[in-house]
């Protein structure tokens, strides 16, 4: 009896808006790594290391999907 459940719940992250803005970092991590890793050029005033962007950015990519 200790171990029954009683109530469960799944919640889900729906809101457009809130996917907008999360999309919207994630293009602008995106557009780093093109500007700085293919077009070499720095990617603002103290820019990360190639490898570090190429690591870094599927984090920021994957990291919504989780929650």
């Amino acid at each position: 009896m200790i171990n029954d459940i009683l109530f469960t719940e799944k919640q889900r992250f729906n809101q457009w808006w809130a996917w907008a803005i999360v999309i919207g970092i994630n293009l602008i991590f995106l557009f780093g790594l093109v500007k700085q890793v293919f077009l070499g050029a720095q990617f603002g005033n103290n820019p990360l290391s190639n490898i570090g962007i190429i690591l870094f950015l599927p984090v920021f990519y994957y990291l919504p999907f989780y929650f």
